[in-house]
């Protein structure tokens, strides 16, 4: 699943590269997508495990909470650089002046995306800052509501919210040609249905997964190695619609795709273990691709200042990669070693201010 999330974080990077033509990656959006629904499955193995605790788990608050804090570091970050790059260096190149006022008007605007909260409608139907961050911003509110419904009732969300989610986005999305994730739609934007959809589709993977898993003991080396073929083969097919093709029916078909190779992957009954054989390096990239969601997009920037002509600008796409490897590897890196800094910091202070008895 790291090595899957990692590819598919790279697939968006290079999408963004090619976004203003059609040579390469038509439809790389879609790899937002597997992104959701990946992570919509170990959300969902999380909650049934905290209405399984004897203290009945985590509450919603509470479990946003926990869920922010991982996010914010990275999504602050990440929001800092996209500031360097388009506030600073690209305005100023531009001629603008900065000034105190002009960067308290930017931080009235910017606040609601460093609290991850632009996507509830509060972007203005204006992209955020570092635009691939929508999906960070709209995970965590669609979270928050599943994790208080699926609570209160799971079998009413199983059986009638979540199904109805499910058609209901899809149909919107279908007959709705101009819509984009920041679409105000009366009471939210388009792209917190766009995950909200992706995250129910994920609670009927992880069930399918878990039951596959219960018969894995009685599979055959033929069984699972056609399990293997079959995730490999969804996963290069929807790799290859999203190079070539752009329409919400391939988007579709590609989302067929991610849910059976996500729950073939899931289950753990395919080989696909034994393939992906380095597990420390797999985790690392896994991990690493939050930070290559992060930074490529202010990357792309710089390369659209540096290459105002298109064709010119793809010419450099091996540079572009790896620019982007290594600015991830950095950020990655110094983010890690400014959280543990903090940490302790925050540890000193507590023990300083707070008096115990």
């Amino acid at each position: 699943m790291d090595a899957y999330k990692f590819i598919f974080c790279c697939v968006i990077a290079v999408y963004h590269f090619f976004e203003k033509s059609d040579a390469h990656m038509l439809g790389g959006a879609g790899g937002v997508e597997f992104f959701v629904m990946a992570a919509g499955l170990f959300f969902f193995q999380k909650l049934e495990r905290e209405m399984a605790a004897p203290d009945g788990g985590m509450d919603s608050v509470a479990y946003i909470k926990k869920r922010f804090l991982r996010f914010f570091p990275y999504t602050t970050a990440g929001l800092l650089l996209a500031f360097l790059v388009k506030r600073i260096w690209i305005y100023t190149g531009d001629g603008g002046i900065l000034s105190l006022g002009k960067l308290y008007e930017w931080f009235s605007r910017d606040i609601w995306d460093y609290l991850l909260v632009s996507m509830n409608g509060l972007s203005a139907e204006k992209v955020m800052l570092n635009v691939p961050l929508w999906t960070i911003s709209a995970m965590l509110i669609c979270e928050l509501l599943i994790w208080g419904l699926y609570r209160w009732n799971k079998q009413l969300f199983r059986t009638v919210l979540a199904p109805a989610a499910i058609l209901f986005v899809l149909g919107y999305w279908r007959n709705s040609e101009t819509v984009t994730h920041f679409d105000w739609l009366g009471w939210t934007t388009f792209g917190v249905l766009r995950v909200l959809c992706c995250y129910c589709l994920a609670l009927f993977i992880y069930e399918a997964a878990k039951r596959l898993a219960a018969v894995g003991e009685r599979l055959t080396t033929l069984a699972r190695g056609l399990l293997t073929v079959c995730e490999f083969g969804c996963l290069a097919l929807a790799i290859i619609n999203m190079d070539r093709f752009d329409s919400r029916y391939f988007r579709y078909i590609n989302m067929l795709l991610f849910c059976v190779a996500l729950m073939i992957c899931f289950s753990g009954q395919s080989s696909s273990g034994r393939v992906f054989r380095c597990e420390k390096a797999f985790t690392y990239l896994g991990a690493l691709s939050l930070s290559v969601y992060m930074v490529h997009y202010p990357i792309v920037n710089v390369f659209r200042r540096l290459y105002p002509e298109q064709v010119m600008m793809e010419r450099h796409l091996l540079l572009y990669l790896t620019v982007v490897m290594v600015c991830s590897v950095l950020f990655d890196l110094l983010l890690k070693l400014i959280i543990a800094g903090a940490a302790r910091l925050w540890t000193n202070l507590k023990t300083k201010m707070v008096v115990t008895e």
